[in-house]
């Protein structure tokens, strides 16, 4: 399944750099309902937490072009809430730790810059562009 959503952000992207809005918000939509199933499944698997934080960034990042703001809020509110709740309820010595707390930071990071209008042009990524958290990362 995760090579399903694998093609399909990639689909996802390619669309999204041509301009094509229609078709990169329906492959990000499918890729989101995969992996949402697959994470809600497997929550301690980090791999996947990753992959649907970029999905809703890459959606985000869709709506914002299109001139969706609400979609767009949506998008970089719904993870940054579950990975904060999440973060709230997993212990430091947990070995998910920092990649939640990694994860938190860029979603502070994409709403900070999404509310000040500082996003650059272009923020739909790569799920194997999101670098690993290391111990001892924060929240600044």
């Amino acid at each position: 399944m995760m090579k399903e959503w694998e093609t399909l952000c990639t689909a996802g992207n390619d669309c999204f750099h041509q301009c094509r809005w229609t078709q990169a918000k329906r492959h990000y939509l499918s890729a989101l309902v995969i992996v949402e199933a697959l994470y809600t499944a497997s929550p301690d698997n980090d791999s996947l937490m990753l992959a649907w934080l970029v999905t809703h960034h890459n959606l985000a990042s869709l709506y914002k072009k299109t001139g969706e703001t609400d979609e767009q809020i949506n998008h970089l509110t719904t993870p940054f809430i579950t990975l904060r709740d999440k973060l709230r309820t997993t212990p430091p010595s947990d070995k998910s730790y920092p990649t939640i707390l990694h994860a938190l930071t860029k979603c502070k990071f994409e709403l900070t810059t999404n509310m000040q209008g500082e996003q650059p042009d272009d923020l739909s990524y790569e799920h194997n562009s999101v670098p690993s958290a290391k111990p001892g990362d924060t929240i600044h």
